[in-house]
């Protein structure tokens, strides 16, 4: 599945989950799950938070724009090899 970020940036992701547990200060925080060879602080650097502000999730009809995320809360990679997927990146809505 693609990820377009704001500033024209394509991903491919494996899954993208939003969620929201009231007890978490974080506010609303978006999963990306993805396979990346790129560094912790390449990604770091795509992430930016002028690129959060408008998100689109998929392709053609299908598409699902997401608005609002500020920024990244956290950045992690797995190199188990055993995985899915090995990054995933957590984005923040405040609330």
């Amino acid at each position: 599945m693609k990820l377009t970020l704001k500033n024209g940036t394509v991903i491919d992701v494996t899954d993208v989950e939003e969620s929201y547990y009231p007890r978490n200060t974080q506010g609303v925080v978006l999963n990306l799950h993805m396979n990346s060879d790129e560094s912790i602080e390449d990604l770091r650097d795509t992430f930016v938070p002028e690129a959060l502000e408008c998100l689109t999730v998929g392709e053609g009809d299908d598409a699902k724009i997401i608005l609002g995320y500020t920024r990244v809360d956290s950045i992690r990679k797995s190199y188990s090899g055993d995985m899915e997927y090995n990054t995933v990146v957590d984005l923040v809505k405040e609330v």
